[in-house]
């Protein structure tokens, strides 16, 4: 893994308000069948530098073992639906309310967790979408 001062010179100085697409990971945690099936996780999340070190167990050169990535914004696993929403998408609809295009792009592998982010369950894990029309219809009552 890396060390801090790693992490520092890996991450980009990011200035979230000026950029025309951003670029937003969040990681799952393992399922039930991953943590039975005795899987475990090689993906480092360092979010409040915006990277992401995913290890590769069966390299065979310590160059090869750690790739490093750097996005505008990491979600670890532990990120609630509401965290996510307030910090990615919120300001997102408040530019939309206010006469910008904005648009959410949900993009992964099947099982990924798209569809609970996107949509989510009910209450506290509610998805963007029933979380967007919240916002836009208490705009609307204003």
């Amino acid at each position: 893994m890396m060390t801090s001062a790693e992490v520092e010179s890996f991450s980009l100085e990011r200035n979230n308000s000026n950029e025309s697409v951003q670029v937003i990971v969040r990681c799952r945690p393992l399922s039930d069948k991953e943590i039975d099936s005795k899987c475990t996780s090689v993906v480092k999340m360092y979010s409040t530098r915006g990277v992401i070190e995913v290890e590769n167990p069966k390299a065979r050169s310590e160059n090869e073992r750690n790739k490093i990535f750097t996005y505008d914004a990491v979600y670890d696993e532990n990120s609630t639906q509401q965290n996510l929403y307030d910090e990615t998408v919120r300001p997102l609809v408040a530019s939309v309310l206010d006469g910008y295009n904005g648009c959410v792009f949900a993009y992964g592998q099947t099982g990924t967790g798209k569809t609970y982010t996107m949509e989510g369950i009910s209450g506290e894990e509610m998805g963007i979408i029933p979380r967007a029309f919240e916002q836009i219809w208490a705009h609307i009552d204003r």
